[in-house]
């Protein structure tokens, strides 16, 4: 039954293939009240096997239909033909021969938006690559980034699904900013985005201008983000990144002669790594000390202090903090009650509703669309300024600093909308980091502001700013915006409609909420962190650990904790926002909306986010971090290294086949998928053997050409994959923008393309550089704004 309440409520959503991308798109969709049909062979979804198809297909229903036959074929195009929406993550080609693609279904319906989620994009040489996650990340280098933690041997297994969990919600952007469109325009579009486009949101450092690409092959410690091990053996995540929050770490550590020796004077930042892993020496050599018990209640009492433990996904389950508000309790009929994630974004005013379970196979026996969805425009509407762009007109606050808020925010600039980011007078902090390099990423197209927030003309200002906006984004603990005076109480008196957005770390209640956190703490609660350390890493409690073991895995495991929970928790900020901009498209209502960290990198681990009794053991990589088995893991060739992925029965027939093993699929080692996992020792030899006869290039073509998930592992990085290979510039996913500071440099291109968006983006400024415009757009004279320049409100290149 429909909630009438909910977002999208009314949304009519076809989801065609068996990618876990589109599902989890489909999954947030049904959340919010959208009617969602999956379509599913005969045989059904193969990824029923698993045990959070439970969770990614909840609330949706399950229609059969046998593409091989006309009149199934026929009845799936009436059906597309009168919904709002269609996912699709079939290979470029499919759809379109089945008369089931944008260009075909827009004359049955106008108004229809079909959205396709590929692995490489739409033409290029990868095109027909199967787009699994392992197969995108090898081929664009992000295995190879990971050989740091192979001693730069060779590449390693990237553990954490984050171009999958990003595509779903890019495609989600796209469709969202496509129906807040078509409430204006009347008109559907064709959205497409992929899972190498989604692995741009994660590379913060080696697409810079002027930066060389690094591989972090040394032994340099990032010391803010220490990690060490108590004396029982519990591994603990830091996250200390300023100069005072590191001297409440040596402070609780009782080691703040620290600050004596000449060596560590500047510490957390030293530029000597000799001296950063001595300092590091120190600290392990504290930690391990005190029990974790004991640790514990010392740092509980610093409000500084920011620490988790490290955890595996199946421990994060017990978290107090995921326990209050990333997971919700639901009954399945097949397996009883489970714990799942709750929905992504949480709303004030349009919560959703309680989920249904995930459909049995073929439940809809007959769904029947049959005219177009109908749409009423909100009468409060802004006429269109820029048709070429879909958020034309959106103006958006941005009071937030580091990356997660603030790059949500640059997400929605890339599609047209206004973002003027509000900062402190010198630029936010992110702006001090290697002179401003990494920060070009999260300032990206938009305009500045520099003000001094504690001052009651700024905060004028800001008022002034907010009753015209849109949306306003801020990531301050609770209690700070009510200090500052822009908390959404204070706002929607000014601005009713106005959309305000929390990006938590933790969230705004529960037992951590007020705790310190950056992305290393996501990481370890959530076990994104030890699920890229792989098997039997760390060392359980009781193993001896001298001083050098100690060095050795706390290094392990800062290179495991990477830096994607950050984008992982822009992605689903900028969905929330763009979820409450059509709410409010329709229906003139704004809101007060949350994300967390917490819970979106929960999703990007989504596979393990579902328990339940008797729930199979979650997979982990092995211990040399090659993959999860024999049928999805690295393997050496004659002159480098090949990630193969065959993770369905029809996948390993037609390796068989390329392979010319057809005998394999009558071995009774091999013929069925429990035998397989019996023999995968045995079956992972007979596939090395066979790869380390042939080249590399020679494998991933061959294979690939028949159907099988294979590529090259050992090129790279990332950056260098998207710069050095001409498909990526030829579909706009690289592009040319000028920089105040940079001037014209390369930059991903939009994450998302819209049919009717000109996919337009810009480069970066310097902090304050549009103060004087703003100020004049809301009214304020030159000599005002020079008062305020020469009184320290304000502060701007021309003030």
């Amino acid at each position: 039954m429909s909630d009438s309440r909910a977002i999208a409520n009314g949304l009519r959503v076809l989801e065609l293939g068996s990618g876990l991308a589109s599902a989890l798109a489909g999954m947030v969709l049904a959340d919010y009240g959208a009617e969602v049909i999956k379509l599913e062979p005969p045989s059904g979804d193969p990824n029923r096997s698993e045990p959070a198809f439970l969770m990614w297909n909840r609330g949706k229903q399950s229609l059969v239909a046998d593409l091989s036959q006309p009149p199934d074929i026929e009845r799936i195009q009436e059906l597309a033909g009168g919904a709002d929406v269609v996912l699709s993550t079939w290979l470029p080609g499919q759809a379109e021969g089945l008369g089931l693609d944008y260009n075909s279904l827009e004359g049955r319906n106008p108004r229809v938006i079909v959205c396709s989620i590929t692995g490489f994009g739409p033409s290029g040489p990868y095109a027909h690559y199967p787009a699994h996650e392992g197969v995108v990340v090898a081929k664009a280098g992000r295995m190879l980034e990971f050989a740091c933690m192979r001693g730069g041997e060779r590449p390693a297994y990237s553990a954490v699904p984050i171009a999958t969990y990003a595509a779903s919600q890019l495609a989600l952007h796209g469709v969202l900013a496509a129906l807040y469109e078509r409430e204006r325009s009347g008109h559907g579009q064709r959205v497409e985005t992929s899972l190498v486009q989604a692995l741009t949101a994660y590379e913060l450092v080696n697409w810079l201008p002027s930066v060389p690409t690094s591989l972090r092959l040394h032994d340099i410690p990032y010391l803010p983000y220490f990690v060490g091990c108590t004396s029982d053996g519990i591994w603990l995540q830091f996250a200390q990144l300023s100069r005072r929050q590191f001297s409440a770490l040596l402070r609780n550590l009782e080691r703040m002669e620290v600050y004596q020796d000449p060596r560590f004077k500047t510490a957390p930042v030293l530029t000597d790594p000799e001296h950063m892993r001595a300092l590091r020496a120190i600290l392990l050599e504290r930690l391990h000390q005190k029990t974790y018990a004991e640790w514990t209640a010392i740092f509980e009492q610093d409000p500084d202090i920011a620490v988790e433990r490290l955890r595996t996904t199946a421990e994060a389950f017990d978290h107090p903090q995921v326990e209050h508000n990333v997971l919700i309790e639901v009954d399945d009929p097949r397996v009883g009650p489970t714990r799942q994630l709750a929905p992504l974004v949480a709303f004030e005013k349009t919560p959703a509703p309680a989920p249904r379970p995930a459909p049995e196979l073929g439940s809809q026996s007959e769904a029947k669309w049959r005219s177009p969805a109908s749409s009423t425009p909100a009468a409060a509407g802004k006429p269109v300024a820029d048709p070429s762009r879909v958020l034309d007109g959106v103006l958006v606050l941005e009071l937030a600093t580091w990356i997660a808020a603030p790059f949500g925010a640059t997400l929605l600039a890339d599609l047209g909308a206004r973002v003027i980011k509000i900062e402190p007078l010198n630029g936010e902090p992110f702006r001090q980091v290697m002179k401003g390099l990494p920060s070009t990423k999260t300032v990206m197209g938009k305009e500045s502001l520099a003000i001094d927030l504690k001052t009651p003309p700024a905060r004028e200002i800001v008022h002034k700013l907010a009753a015209r906006a849109d949306i306003l984004i801020h990531n301050y603990r609770p209690g700070v915006p009510e200090r500052l005076g822009i908390d959404y109480a204070t706002l929607r008196e000014l601005n009713p409609r106005l959309i305000y957005l929390y990006g938590a770390s933790y969230g705004s209640t529960g037992p951590c909420a007020t705790k310190p956190a950056y992305h290393p703490t996501a990481g370890a609660v959530c076990g994104g962190a030890l699920a890229q350390a792989g098997a039997g890493m760390p060392p359980p409690p009781g193993t001896a650990l001298d001083a050098k073991l100690l060095a050795r895995i706390s290094r392990h495991l800062e290179l495991a904790n990477e830096t994607n929970p950050d984008p992982s928790a822009a992605v689903a900020a900028a969905t929330g926002m763009l979820l409450a901009l059509y709410h409010r498209e329709r229906t003139g209502e704004g809101q007060a909306l949350e994300t967390s960290m917490l819970r979106s990198n929960a999703y990007t681990n989504s596979a393990d986010f579902i328990d339940y009794k008797k729930r199979p053991p979650r997979r982990r990589a092995d211990p040399e971090l090659r993959g999860l088995g024999a049928l999805y893991q690295l393997y050496p060739a004659r002159d480098g290294w090949v990630f193969l992925a065959c993770p369905y029965p029809e996948d390993f027939e037609r390796l068989c086949r390329a392979l010319d093993r057809s005998e394999w699929l009558g071995d009774v080692r091999f013929r069925d998928g429990a035998s397989r996992r019996r023999n995968e020792a045995q079956l992972a030899q007979e596939l090395a053997a066979l790869f380390s006869e042939r080249d590399a290039d020679e494998l991933e073509a061959e294979l690939t050409r028949q159907g099988v998930g294979c590529a090259r592992a050992d090129r790279g990085p990332f950056g260098t994959f998207m710069y050095e290979e001409p498909s990526m510039t030829e579909q706009g996913f690289v592009v040319k923008v000028q920089s105040e500071l940079w001037g014209e440099h390369r930059r991903f291109g939009p994450s998302v393309n819209l049919s009717r968006d000109s996919g337009e983006v810009r480069g970066s400024g310097t902090a304050g550089r549009e103060t004087r415009q703003i100020l004049r757009e809301l009214g304020y004279t030159y000599a005002a704004i020079a008062d305020l320049g020469r009184r320290g409100v304000v502060r701007g290149p021309d003030l």
